[in-house]
């Protein structure tokens, strides 16, 4: 297993040199703060009209994407 489905291990996973990795969703990170950032400049509730949700931290957990060679095209797509 490979950690941040960088394209070195995306490019070992092709070669069946490893069995996956999990990608750390930089793209869905950014949008949870501007979505957040924006309600807050707003005056607005952070969540409204957005899909995140905060854990008891009142934290937004953006979830880890794991990846293997069935799905390689989401994290290729990830470095676009």
């Amino acid at each position: 297993m490979g950690v941040d489905a960088i394209p070195e291990v995306l490019m070992k996973i092709r070669e069946g040199k490893i069995v996956g990795t999990f990608l750390n969703d930089a793209k869905n990170q950014g949008k949870a703060t501007l979505d957040l950032a924006f309600n807050a400049a707003l005056g607005k509730d952070i969540l409204e009209g957005t899909q995140w949700k905060l854990d008891v931290n009142k934290a937004v957990r953006v979830p880890y994407i794991s990846i293997t060679k069935d799905n390689l095209d989401v994290a290729e797509e990830a470095y676009n």
